[in-house]
């Protein structure tokens, strides 16, 4: 984890733009934890796939769906519903 709370996880979600390989990987060897570890501001490295605007990112959001991963920020249908609303808190 970084000074601003980021693992390699949120990282990942937010900047991968070509495959999922290294997301897989990350994936396998963390923990539920870490796969819904918040930032200092409260995101997970789900609500950071939200922020991806790339080709791949449905791909990314649905690998970390599939792993346990849930968002602060987001619900399950992707709606922005604001921090602390989002599917990681219900």
């Amino acid at each position: 984890t970084d000074r601003y709370g980021f693992n390699a996880l949120h990282y990942a979600a937010w900047k991968n733009r070509t495959n999922t390989e290294l997301i897989e990987l990350l994936l396998t060897h963390m923990s539920l934890d870490s796969i819904n570890k918040k930032d200092g501001g409260g995101s997970s490295p789900l609500d950071y796939a939200y922020f991806n605007r790339s080709p791949i990112r449905q791909e990314i959001i649905a690998l970390l769906r599939l792993k346990g991963g849930k968002a602060n920020y987001y619900d399950e249908n992707g709606r922005n519903v604001g921090p602390g609303n989002g599917d990681l808190n219900h």
